[in-house]
């Protein structure tokens, strides 16, 4: 099925590292980022914030992580204690998660935009 969906990312799903825990999974990483909808966790960072420090590490040849929970529990106290900054996406809503997908997509977004839209020329279209 992971075949069937990587549409034109079959390089990216066969380069993936499979491993059996999550502490091996992070092993090789220099900082790692995680997720949170939880009140009561120190330096919250925004996606917008996280971005523009993740390009900068980046570019400074770091290798880099984001951790992100399931949609009904999120990260555990294990998990969030293995990362060195913590997002939270901002929502107007009471409600404090969002899917999965949309947050990927959220932190997606606002990675693409750091490194490549904001340092792009801005095109006329006239």
């Amino acid at each position: 099925m992971a075949r069937k969906m990587a549409v034109k990312s079959l390089d990216v799903l066969e380069a993936a590292r499979i491993t059996k825990t999550l502490d091996e999974a992070l092993d090789r990483m220099d900082v790692v980022y995680g997720t949170t909808a939880r009140s009561g966790v120190s330096y919250i960072q925004s996606p917008r914030e996280v971005a523009k420090d993740m390009v900068s590490m980046a570019n400074a040849n770091k290798r880099l992580a984001i951790l992100l929970g399931n949609e009904k529990s999120g990260l555990d106290n294990h998990q969030v204690s293995r990362c060195a900054r913590i997002i939270r996406i901002p929502m107007a809503a009471e409600q404090p998660s969002i899917n999965l997908a949309q947050a990927v997509q959220i932190l997606a977004y606002e990675l693409f935009a750091e490194a490549l839209l904001h340092h792009r020329p801005i095109e006329s279209t006239a």
